[in-house]
């Protein structure tokens, strides 16, 4: 499974003229991994998905973040609390079409030829050229529904 998802990815970023360089920098004392991509240049803690640094140049706009401190230890309860007058809602639609697509995800990455089903043309993942065309239909048919939910339609 990790193969395929290395793979996935890797695939992904040379489509879209990325790169990785592990371990490149140093920022607050923590070795960085430098990921490049469309005018986005981000560096991560080596090995995590946690930026300390940042710098986007689009459209003749320059954008950039820097991590000022990094404190290892454990996160306060109050920044997981729910901010006052918000109310979380559940979308079910939204909720039932995240978990197809990571059902799907998961069986394409399970798959020792998944892969390659994905390269040969498989519009779902974890499906072989030519099948799934009643379950783009459906999946199509939760777009659609997502949509004119959100447009109040």
């Amino acid at each position: 499974m990790r193969k395929n998802a290395e793979s996935v990815v890797a695939s992904f970023m040379q489509g879209m003229n990325g790169k990785v360089e592990e371990n490149v920098t140093t920022i607050l004392g923590q070795g960085c991994d430098r990921t490049s991509m469309m005018g986005t240049t981000v560096h991560m803690i080596h090995g995590t998905a946690i930026p300390l640094k940042t710098e986007t140049e689009m459209a003749g706009m320059k954008m950039a973040s820097v991590a000022t401190a990094f404190d290892e230890g454990k996160v306060d309860d109050t920044f997981f609390q729910h901010p006052a007058g918000i109310e979380a809602v559940h979308d079910r639609q939204a909720d039932e079409m995240s978990r197809t697509m990571a059902t799907q995800t998961m069986a394409m990455l399970k798959d020792p030829d998944g892969m390659k089903k994905m390269e040969q043309g498989a519009t779902i993942p974890g499906l072989g050229p030519g099948e799934g065309n009643e379950t783009d239909q459906e999946m199509m048919d939760q777009v659609d529904r997502i949509m004119r939910g959100m447009g109040g339609k």
